[in-house]
C-alpha cells in the first residue's frame, strides 16, 4: 500500500473510531460517576449545585480517559494496518 493512502486511511479510520470511542467512554463515565457519587456528572460549570472540586475532577477523568482512549485506538490501528500489510 502506498505509504501516502496508508496515512489517510489511518487518518480517517483512526477519526472514525474515536468519535465512537469518545461516545462510549463518555457514557461509561457518566454511569461510573452517578454509581458512585448518585448524582448527575457536573457538565455545566455553572450550575450552582456543582462543587468545583466535582467540576475538576469531572475535568480531569474525561480529558485522561478521552485521550488514553484515542492513543490506544491509534495504537491499535496503526499495529493492524502493519499486520494486514504483513500477511498481504
Amino acid at each position: 500500500m502506498n505509504s501516502e493512502i496508508k496515512e489517510q486511511f489511518q487518518t480517517a479510520l483512526v477519526a472514525g473510531l474515536a468519535v465512537l470511542g469518545a461516545y462510549a467512554t463518555r457514557k461509561i463515565l457518566e454511569k461510573s460517576w452517578k454509581k458512585t457519587t448518585k448524582k448527575d456528572p457536573p457538565v455545566d460549570p455553572t450550575d450552582d449545585s456543582n462543587s468545583w472540586l466535582e467540576i475538576f475532577a469531572w475535568a480531569a477523568v474525561t480529558g485522561i480517559a478521552a485521550n488514553a482512549a484515542r492513543v490506544m485506538l491509534t495504537w491499535g490501528v496503526t499495529e493492524g494496518i502493519e499486520k494486514l500489510e504483513d500477511e498481504v
